[in-house]
């Protein structure tokens, strides 16, 4: 099982991605503090620009087998590194107001998460 967040996406950035892969995952949602089934899916393939660079990217999709709106989309390099670009999903306020959320990443890999999250 996973936390719904930034080691979420380098999970996925590590996995064996091609243009047909799909795997089930189990995800436990911060903000709902629950448990859920997701279905993880490269869905196409995507050139993000960022800067002056045009990076070829997985269009990878995590969709909530139990709602249909719960969707994350991750955008991860095709290159050696494999490092997430960038994460679109909505974030859900008490109110019960949905927010559409797009996160530009900067880590590379899990060390560089580890490196600029420890705590002292």
């Amino acid at each position: 099982m996973l936390a719904d967040d930034v080691a979420l996406g380098l999970f996925v950035a590590n996995l064996p991605l091609t243009s047909e892969y799909e795997a089930k995952l189990r995800v436990f949602d911060i903000q709902l503090k629950e448990v859920k089934q997701v279905s993880l899916k490269v869905v196409g393939s995507e050139s993000i620009e960022i800067g002056s660079d045009a990076i070829e990217t997985f269009k990878v999709e995590l969709r909530s087998l139990t709602n249909d709106e719960d969707i994350n989309i991750y955008h991860i390099s095709k290159d050696e590194a494999k490092r997430v670009i960038s994460r679109k999903y909505v974030y859900l306020l008490s109110s019960g107001t949905r927010i559409p959320v797009t996160q530009k990443m900067t880590y590379k890999s899990i060390d560089d998460y580890w490196e600029e999250n420890v705590t002292q």
